[in-house]
C-alpha cells in the first residue's frame, strides 16, 4: 500500500494501480475498507483496481458508493465500472437505471448499456512488466 499511496516512481496514470494489482491478495481487504472513506488518496484508482482485479468481496462497498447521492459523481461512475467488470449482468442492470442522467455517471451508464464504453483494464502481466500505453 505504501507504493500505491506515496511512491509512484514517476508512474503514468495508467500505471498508478500497479502496486495494488501486483499484490491483490495482500491488499484487497484493506482497499475495500479504505475506499469507504471519501477522502482516501487516489480513491478513483483504488475503486478501479477492485474492478480490474475482479474482487467480488468489494461488491457491497461498490454498490454503496454507486447508490450514495452525496458521493462525487465520478466516484459513483468508477464504482459502476467496477461492478460491471466483476459481474457484467449486474453492472448492465444498474447501468440501465442510471443511463438517463445528464452527468458523468449517466454518460458512463449509457455507454455501458450501448456497448460504447469499456472500463479500463490492466493485467497482472502489464503491471509486472511496467507496460505503459
Amino acid at each position: 500500500m505504501r507504493d500505491f499511496y506515496r511512491d509512484d516512481a514517476g508512474r503514468a496514470e495508467d500505471m498508478l494501480m500497479d502496486p495494488l494489482i501486483l499484490h491483490t491478495d495482500l491488499v484487497k481487504a484493506r482497499v475495500i475498507e479504505e475506499v469507504k472513506d471519501p477522502k482516501m488518496p487516489r480513491r478513483r484508482y483504488a475503486i478501479g483496481f477492485l474492478g480490474v482485479a475482479r474482487v467480488t468481496e468489494a461488491l457491497p462497498v461498490l454498490r454503496m458508493i454507486l447508490s450514495d447521492e452525496d458521493e462525487e459523481v465520478y466516484f459513483r461512475a468508477d464504482a459502476l465500472d467496477s461492478i460491471y467488470q466483476i459481474t457484467k449482468s449486474e453492472g448492465l442492470s444498474l447501468a440501465r437505471g442510471y443511463s438517463a442522467r445528464d452527468d458523468f455517471l449517466g454518460y458512463v451508464a449509457s455507454g455501458l448499456v450501448a456497448g460504447s464504453h469499456k472500463p479500463f483494464e490492466r493485467t497482472y502481466a502489464q503491471a509486472a512488466a511496467g507496460y505503459h500505453e
